[in-house]
């Protein structure tokens, strides 16, 4: 329920540009928040377990449709029904689909009308482009938690994170290093260096000297 409530104020709180599309993951599953969203027209595309607690309106197509690694099966409009056993007043485009790879029943709920099934399917898909940077901050960066609760704080933390891995991919795409962790341990020991440097420059002090020093 946490996951519920924190991300249907996540999607309300925010503002939204007239074409914004919020996509999220099953963590919020209920259908009067749904209806909430697209009260505050707010566009969305998310994902659903597969259930038949729902009431057709009216049915798109159920022609089997083939798009890459899917077949959608039905494309309906209906009113689902929520936790308390009553059906929303707001309709929803609901597509049934089936994974090619291992015949698994998928079902995607959206208020977008006008989008083709592709479309809303490749919307959805796009979520784990997301799911791969919060990986990479995780590990590349060590975003592991927030030592700061306060909105300012965060906000520090997360931009000086993004500056960080923006550094690290030019770092590592402009000295073709392959892996994440050596260019992370060459980036830090160069900017070492570099910053000892300037330290003692700023110190009237001779750099040079430190580099013979090191030199074998």
């Amino acid at each position: 329920m946490a996951e519920n409530d924190t991300l249907f104020e996540t999607i309300i709180e925010n503002e939204f540009e007239k074409n914004n599309i919020a996509v999220f993951d099953r963590g919020l599953n209920s259908s009067a928040k749904f209806s909430m969203i697209d009260k505050a027209n707010k566009l969305f595309v998310t994902r659903i377990n597969p259930t038949k607690n729902y009431k057709i309106i009216k049915i798109i197509s159920e022609q089997i449709q083939e798009i890459n690694t899917l077949n959608i099966e039905k494309d309906l409009m209906v009113t689902p029904r929520n936790h308390d056993g009553k059906y929303i007043q707001t309709p929803l485009r609901l597509k049934v689909a089936r994974s090619k790879k291992n015949n698994e029943q998928i079902y995607f709920i959206s208020n977008i009308e006008d989008l083709t099934s592709e479309e809303i399917t490749e919307i959805y898909k796009m979520r784990w482009d997301i799911e791969v940077f919060f990986r990479f901050v995780k590990q590349a960066v060590n975003l592991n938690h927030l030592v700061s609760r306060s909105h300012n704080g965060i906000l520090v933390m997360l931009y000086m994170t993004l500056i960080t891995a923006m550094l690290l991919l030019i770092y590592k795409h402009v000295n073709n290093v392959s892996d994440y962790k050596i260019a992370k341990i060459k980036f830090t020991n160069e900017l070492d260096q570099e910053l000892l440097k300037e330290i003692i420059i700023a110190c009237k002090g001779d750099p040079n000297l430190l580099r013979n020093r090191a030199s074998p």
